[in-house]
């Protein structure tokens, strides 16, 4: 403390944070808001594999840690299966590999949403095979 008037000489950033191993985290960033979604909603996980001119190559590859029981729940996981085939079929003539990611995303979370009203993190990952 000085003699004389009091005035404001900086700032400091304040608010909560998460330490998450050797880092710091804001509690209201998106890593922090991703996690939360995680353990409440879950996620899913597409993998499709192309070839060159959009034909699925193999299985469609559903992941979906925290929402889905792969022996409970194996009549919706292959319901949703079913619809991302289509929904590749539906798109690969006139679509980009990000539209049609974009398009089995889509048709996942609403599927969801309609079946188990959660919204789940979403990943949709497509390797496509030149021949």
């Amino acid at each position: 403390l000085e003699r004389g008037e009091a005035s404001v000489i900086g700032s400091v950033e304040s608010g909560y944070i998460a330490i998450d191993g050797l880092s710091m985290l804001p509690i209201d960033g998106e890593v922090i808001r991703t996690r939360r979604k995680l353990r409440d909603d879950g996620a899913v996980f597409a993998s499709v594999t192309l070839d060159e001119a959009g034909q699925l190559l193999g299985e469609v590859q559903l992941a979906t840690p925290g929402i889905l029981d792969r022996k409970e729940d194996m009549d919706l996981i292959e319901e949703l299966q079913d619809e991302i085939k289509r929904t590749i079929e539906q798109a690969k003539k006139r679509a980009t590999d990000d539209q049609i990611k974009e398009s089995v995303r889509v048709m996942l979370r609403r599927s969801i949403q309609r079946e188990l009203e959660k919204k789940p993190v979403l990943e949709v990952h497509i390797t496509r095979l030149a021949g």
